[in-house]
């Protein structure tokens, strides 16, 4: 059974979700027998990394937080302009039960109500995003923290002192949270002295990474049924999916979403301009009885692989629970993984496990 299918099946039958010891009414702030000392370090702006050091924030830790591009959300990445909503390029579901906004700001203070529509197993948002969600309540605390375009180039954990080189200088810090892309470490982009351990290496060059490609194609009519979603492929190699991208918006636009995963990407990729909306009004006219090339406004494309800092869709639904726990595992007990891919083992790939992965870092370098 593979993850999607098994978290399915937890909603269905009433059980307890498996991340659900994560969530249950707990103290995250805790007082140290001794105080913390050290300097901590956070590689990365997505989910796992601002979580991270929002986390270490609220245990009364203030790490700088890397960012190799100028902006802020990795795949939680939208787009304003195409439409009268926020159109979500990657992460566009909550994957669990809304109590988990709670969770994931832990503070009591603040009184999160968002609205959602069910989208069978998840929810999604309306006329609001993933994004926004961690700038309204994650980023304001830690904004200052954040320093951008810092590509990371190498680390150097041989002494004392993590090193960690940048374009134009270099970082120190007694523990990293490395939260980027796991395709970030399978291509090499950052070099480590002294190498890490083989198991490590290991896990990261098998782990099966697939491509990801979003498209939204806009028409002057809707020819479809309202709230749609059609599987056209949902297998080991990968998947595509074709929905109502505005279901639950009242937006005025008819827009269909394309989502395309693993070999499914592949499809999509290479193509000139031209080629590939040609591509995608094929795919929907087979679907649509030629309509869609009838009632063509607009497109717009999300082509992971093209992102420089991230290069990919996410860890297959396929993986095995066991290589995604060790792919955690810290190497010395200084160098700590967070991120989608990085959890323990339970679930994986959706923001929030991205986010509870960091909490757990943050736990095991605070105690």
């Amino acid at each position: 059974m593979k993850r999607k299918e098994f978290l399915k099946a937890c909603s269905l039958f009433g059980l307890s979700l498996p991340f659900q010891k994560l969530i249950v009414a707990e103290e995250w702030i805790k007082e140290s027998a001794t105080p913390f000392k050290g300097k901590v370090l956070v590689i990365g702006a997505g989910a796992a990394g601002l979580a991270a050091t929002y986390y270490l924030k609220q245990r009364g830790i203030t790490a700088d937080l890397l960012e190799a591009s100028d902006t802020i959300g990795g795949r939680m990445k939208v787009d304003r302009n195409f439409t009268d909503f926020p159109l979500p390029l990657g992460a566009e579901w909550l994957e669990s039960k809304p109590t988990v906004f709670d969770t994931l700001v832990n503070d009591e203070e603040e009184k999160i109500a968002l609205q959602l529509v069910a989208d069978e197993p998840d929810y999604k948002f309306i006329n609001y995003s993933w994004l926004q969600f961690f700038e309204d309540y994650i980023l304001p605390s830690i904004h200052s923290q954040i320093t951008f375009q810092q590509q990371v180039k190498s680390i150097d954990y041989s002494e004392a002192k993590i090193k960690v080189n940048t374009q134009d200088r270099i970082w120190e810090a007694d523990y990293l949270i490395l939260a980027v892309p796991l395709k970030v470490l399978q291509a090499n982009m950052i070099q480590f002295k002294p190498l890490l351990p083989s198991k490590k290496r290991r896990l990261i060059q098998e782990a099966k990474i697939w491509d990801g490609f979003k498209a939204f194609v806009k028409f002057s009519k809707g020819f479809y049924e309202k709230d749609f979603e059609f599987k056209l492929q949902d297998d080991q190699s990968g998947q595509k999916f074709i929905y109502d991208a505005t279901k639950g918006q009242n937006s005025k636009d008819f827009i269909i979403g394309v989502l395309a995963m693993g070999k499914a990407a592949k499809a999509y990729q290479g193509l000139s301009e031209d080629g590939l909306l040609q591509k995608l009004l094929t795919d929907l006219d087979q679907k649509f009885d030629q309509q869609a090339s009838q009632h063509y406004s607009a497109h717009l494309v999300q082509d992971w692989q093209k992102e420089p800092f991230i290069q990919s869709g996410y860890l297959s639904d396929h993986a095995d629970w066991r290589k995604v726990k060790q792919l955690q595992a810290s190497v010395d007990d200084r160098i700590f993984f967070a991120g989608g891919a990085f959890t323990d083992g339970e679930d994986w790939v959706s923001v929030h496990t991205a986010a509870f992965s960091a909490k757990q870092a943050v736990d095991a370098i605070v105690g």
